[in-house]
């Protein structure tokens, strides 16, 4: 899929619909009985805190690790899960469904973000429209959302900043007037604002430079002459001059990357190899979905480098295919020949390598219209393997690596230690018909 971009209208009016604490509002939506309650949802291999709700933010800081936290987790009775990234991905396509039933142009901006537009609607009521959108998602699928209305993309983002944090406002804030844009603004902290990082967030502040407002109101020329072209966007933006379109489709990826570090680390082969299959499984899932072919392929394997009581390595290399493909079954060879070539050989008695994070990359990517063959390379059952591709992936439907249902190659059993751990994990009503809720009449 090529990207699209919508033209700007100068006369146009921007929606950011954004869920609240969205990981937390997952778990709640499915287990009303979390209501009230403190919530933190933790990384991958339950690592640190990557997502907490209002209650829990007053305990535990973004990052901390969970057990660093095991004492305020329990002094406080905090609810803590492990990432249940089907639960979370399922509720995000309902959620930007009904986002996207009221305009006809939306862009998906995020897991639990999109803009929605509302050009063309030039003295309609959206008060009653955005509180329309925030109870028809909380009524549908129990996830509360700020929105933020604005003639800009950079001022719906203050607009929903705002929303989020001023309680008086109900989750809606709206910039449709001079007065309402100035005075958003001087509430938004400059490093706040979207596209300002860390280091021209703590050069502005240097100059006094302490709010969107401050930085709205500096010359042109000044943020031309010192700042980037993305600074100078922003700038126009603040100030009511739609620069940024929306994308209604998203541009294709460069390249497609799987790392993860495993649930354990690992000096077996096997292990390894099923997990590079899995990652390499994914991958190629991203690139048939984007309708892409592969030149290249990269496999990687790395030890843990915050265990100075281990052994260290990190073992890479990369092969280029001899005709682009999208096929997982063509792959697996080059990438096992990969793996077998960057795998470590012990002598007589040598302490062997834990292995804590695999990565499988494909890059050169090109168009599927594009790929041309190659006369000298010839593949008697290329045929048959897409069928059988083709085959896997209905099977698959949308789940993704940690639940898929078939997983080509090397894949162990549940022993198989590379896999997440994810020891707080919830259930997903909403995709696995053996969670299901139950209610008794």
């Amino acid at each position: 899929m090529s990207q699209k971009l919508l033209p700007l209208n100068p006369r146009q009016m921007v929606g950011l619909a954004d869920g609240n604490s969205f990981y937390c509002s997952c778990e709640e939506s499915v287990q009303p009985w979390l209501y009230g309650k403190p919530i933190i949802v933790a990384s991958n291999n339950d690592g640190c805190a990557i997502a907490m709700n209002r209650l829990a933010k007053k305990y535990v800081k973004m990052g901390d690790a969970m057990f660093q936290i095991t004492d305020t987790i329990r002094e406080h009775g905090i609810v803590t899960f492990s990432s249940n990234y089907e639960l979370y991905g399922d509720l995000s396509n309902r959620m930007h469904s009904i986002f996207s039933s009221y305009t006809p142009n939306y862009e998906r901006y995020s897991i639990d973000e999109g803009f929605l537009d509302f050009t063309g609607m030039e003295g309609f009521d959206f008060e009653k429209l955005g509180r329309d959108i925030i109870r028809s998602t909380r009524r549908g699928i129990g996830i509360p959302i700020c929105l933020g209305i604005a003639p800009t993309k950079v001022l719906a983002k203050a607009a929903n900043k705002l929303a989020k944090t001023d309680d008086a406002r109900r989750g809606l804030y709206i910039i449709d007037t001079e007065e309402k844009r100035v005075e958003a603004l001087k509430k938004l902290p400059i490093g706040d604002v979207w596209g300002i990082g860390r280091r021209h967030e703590k050069r502005l502040t240097a100059m006094g430079i302490r709010t969107a407002y401050d930085f709205s109101v500096l010359p042109r020329e000044w943020v031309r002459k010192n700042m980037t072209v993305v600074c100078d966007r922003l700038w126009r933006e603040m100030n009511g001059t739609p620069c940024i379109s929306l994308e209604l489709a998203p541009p294709d990826k460069q390249e497609i990357c799987t790392s993860r570090a495993f649930g354990k680390m690992t000096s077996d082969f096997n292990e390894v190899k099923a997990a590079v299959v899995r990652y390499l499984s994914s991958s190629a899932r991203k690139l048939r979905d984007q309708h892409s072919y592969a030149r290249r392929i990269y496999v990687g394997i790395e030890t843990n480098p915050f265990n100075e009581y281990q052994r260290q390595t990190y073992r890479g290399l990369q092969i280029e295919f001899p005709v682009p493909t999208d096929n997982t079954f063509e792959m697996i060879p080059y990438a096992m020949t990969l793996l077998k070539a960057i795998w470590p050989t012990y002598s007589l008695g040598e302490r062997p390598f834990l292995f804590k994070r695999a990565t499988v990359t494909l890059s050169d990517l090109i168009p599927a219209e594009a790929m041309q063959l190659n006369m000298f390379h010839q593949e008697p059952n290329i045929e048959q393997l897409r069928r059988l591709q083709a085959a896997v992936d209905e099977v698959n439907g949308p789940l993704n690596l940690d639940s898929r249902l078939v997983v080509l190659g090397a894949e162990l059993t549940g022993q198989n230690n590379t896999r997440l751990r994810r020891e707080m994990l919830s259930k997903c009503p909403t995709t696995k018909w053996s969670d299901r809720i139950d209610i008794a009449i």
